[in-house]
């Protein structure tokens, strides 16, 4: 096997996952429509989904392939925290701020889980709970500080220590704060199939226009 380079368009996904990528028609004709979404890629693919069902007429243009851009090179994971913690957003945009983009993140989490559940068919997508650990002794009282502002913000996380961790990992840590059934990942089968890849297939039954 070829060495697997996410930023050359070589990925996991074309290993990984044994369905094909559907292929759509060009644009050979005029169109009209109330809403032009560019890029098939997983962000562009739940718009289209999500305004279609609101009954909005909606054309998606792709110019190679549906989810070979960047969504090709996912990691199949989304969850609400993210590369920067919001302690760190805290201190560039303030406390408002910072807080909306993490709820905000938490409710993009529950609504893909919402609009995942009303597809036609599988699209293999699961909830699953997150370990957020110290990696070194130096974290902790990061992790602490970080743990307190989620939970005085309402997320359901909860601080755990060094033993903690041991007894329900096979590794331990100083500190981690875990979300309980916070993260939505694809499913590991056989054929591991991933989220970013089902969704343009699933809901071209939907009544979607899909040109490449």
């Amino acid at each position: 096997m070829r060495d697997i380079l996410l930023t050359g368009g070589i990925t996991p996904w074309k290993y990984l996952n044994t369905e094909p990528v559907k292929k759509y028609p060009g644009l050979s004709e005029q169109l009209s429509c109330d809403v032009l979404i560019v890029g098939g890629g997983i962000s562009g693919a739940l718009m289209a989904y999500v305004l279609t069902m609101q009954g909005v007429d909606t054309v998606l243009l792709e110019k190679k392939r549906v989810c070979e851009g960047s969504t090709s090179a996912n990691s199949g994971l989304l969850q609400f925290s993210n590369d920067c913690p919001l302690s760190d957003l805290i201190q560039q945009f303030g406390e408002q701020r910072a807080s909306s983009f993490y709820m905000m993140c938490r409710h993009a989490v529950r609504r893909i889980t919402e609009i995942a559940n009303h597809l036609s068919r599988d699209s293999g997508l699961i909830t699953r709970s997150s370990l957020y650990y110290a990696s070194t002794p130096q974290d902790v009282g990061m992790i602490r500080h970080e743990y307190d502002l989620l939970k005085r913000k309402g997320f359901d996380v909860e601080y755990w220590g060094r033993e903690h961790v041991k007894a329900n990992f096979p590794f331990s840590k100083e500190a981690a704060i875990y979300a309980l059934k916070c993260s939505l990942s694809s499913r590991q089968t056989k054929k591991a199939k991933s989220l970013a890849f089902n969704i343009p297939s699933v809901i071209k039954t939907e009544g979607i226009i899909f040109l490449s």
